[in-house]
């Protein structure tokens, strides 16, 4: 679920690519990374989990109208560089707004792509989420192989009639923006429907995403990484006199109100997690 901060006016909204293996998912992050502006781009982000390493790293639009109450929107994009169990993958679609799923058009992929969405369904409902609630985009991966299967057959075999779909050729760039930018606009539909103030034009947020892509450093070429992403350890917790790997211990932006901060806090172990809210009462009096 989104996150919201009423003191920067801001709204963090998390977006998961998610796959069969060798689809495509780096890929996409590496174009979209290529693409952006440094300015309006973090630094990516990569984490050792127990059987996987998961690549991480966050882009900020504008303000989504002109008005003073409006908030800015915050997108984070994650993804698993390798395969991953499903204990991985659960961690990663914790707190989700949003998805694209990478789809890969190799008819000998076919029974790979099926498996993945029904993975995908299983694991929301593990962590009590319905695909139907997350807005989505099914990107139609490596269409320019010889003999890639229909899209009319790609889209019955992934029960995707209801999904927006993308065509790609993610190595290249073709499609990645398209994609990325129709989630983006699904996504803030749906934090609108919550009734949040971000309320905007088609024609306006076209510009903004424009605006996000349209002066970076173009297309990367197929197989360049990401730079070097920033190493991020993995921390151990203490359970009952044993060592259990607890992957992220995040911290929320810190709230000010009426003397009183709230640092909100989640913590993983596993396939396990607790969100917290510490309480600091601030007297300046004396």
């Amino acid at each position: 679920m989104a996150l919201i901060n009423h003191i920067k006016q801001e709204i963090n909204a998390k977006i998961v690519y998610f796959g069969p293996g060798m689809a495509g998912k780096e890929t996409n992050l590496q174009q979209v990374f290529s693409q952006l502006q440094e300015k309006e781009r973090g630094k990516p982000k990569l984490m050792e989990l127990h059987d996987a390493r998961m690549l991480f790293f966050d882009i900020l639009s504008a303000s989504a109208d002109s008005a003073p109450s409006s908030y800015s929107l915050r997108y984070h994009l994650y993804t698993l560089l390798d395969d991953g169990s499903s204990t991985s993958w659960r961690m990663v679609l914790k707190g989700v707004d949003g998805i694209v799923f990478v789809a890969d058009s190799d008819p000998a992929r076919m029974e790979a792509n099926s498996d993945s969405i029904r993975q995908l369904k299983e694991l929301l409902e593990e962590v009590g989420r319905s695909l139907r609630e997350i807005p989505m985009v099914i990107q139609l991966n490596k269409r320019d192989l010889p003999g890639a299967s229909p899209v009319g057959d790609m889209i019955g075999m992934l029960n995707a009639d209801t999904f927006r779909t993308v065509s790609a050729v993610a190595r290249s760039g073709e499609g990645v923006v398209d994609t990325l930018g129709t989630l983006l606009k699904l996504i803030q539909i749906d934090l609108r429907q919550q009734g949040l103030n971000v309320t905007d034009s088609t024609g306006m947020f076209e510009k903004k995403i424009s605006d996000i892509f349209g002066s970076g450093q173009g297309p990367s070429p197929a197989g360049v990484p990401i730079g070097a992403p920033e190493e991020v350890k993995t921390a151990h917790l203490e359970t009952h006199g044993q060592t259990v790997l607890g992957h992220v211990v995040e911290l929320g932006e810190p709230l000010l109100e009426n003397g009183v901060v709230r640092l909100p806090l989640t913590v993983t172990c596993g396939d396990r997690y607790q969100r917290f809210t510490v309480t600091v009462s601030v007297s300046l009096d004396g």
